[in-house]
């Protein structure tokens, strides 16, 4: 059983998780393209932001004891408003975003320089498509399509680029 001091600390940090993900609404008011959505993207939706805080910083530590050459960079692939890219640029110092939609490229890009976040970049593009995953240390993949074919053909396009020790 958690202690009164472990609970209440705990309500503070879903609390916080919980006003990220309804300032992600905010930020990205924008309804999915229609090319988006008959290719079968996701709608920009997001993994928690504690959970990703976690994977991001489990990433980041694997990336340093593999001792890949710094700085580590990395992708998240259908990056939606750009939330995930200006966290992990807070620990990679290459962090660039993947998206289709072109609404929420706009998005992504203007969140990211208004942040103060020029370093990191959106790139418009299909991720079944995209020639550049050989690049990174670190790529994210959370849902970016619901159609199974679509998916495997970014998994397949990811994994025919891979660099050793790549985490997806």
């Amino acid at each position: 059983t958690p202690s009164p001091q472990h609970s209440y600390a705990w309500q503070q940090v879903l609390s916080l998780d919980e006003l990220i993900q309804k300032l992600h609404e905010v930020i990205n008011p924008h309804r999915q393209s229609k090319a988006a959505e008959t290719m079968g993207c996701f709608a920009d939706i997001g993994l928690r932001p504690l959970e990703f805080t976690r994977l991001i910083n489990a990433a980041f530590r694997l990336g340093l004891a593999q001792h890949r050459e710094l700085p580590l960079a990395f992708l998240d692939v259908g990056c939606g408003a750009g939330l995930k890219v200006m966290q992990a640029a807070q620990l990679f110092q290459t962090a660039h975003g993947l998206e289709y939609d072109d609404c929420y490229v706009e998005t992504a890009r203007h969140v990211l320089s208004k942040a103060g976040r020029d370093a990191c970049k959106v790139f418009h593009a299909d991720a079944r498509e995209f020639d550049r995953y050989h690049e990174y240390d670190v790529i994210y993949l959370y849902r970016p399509m619901h159609v199974e074919s679509g998916l495997i053909e970014i998994e397949e396009q990811i994994l025919a680029q891979l660099r050793p020790g790549t985490l997806l």
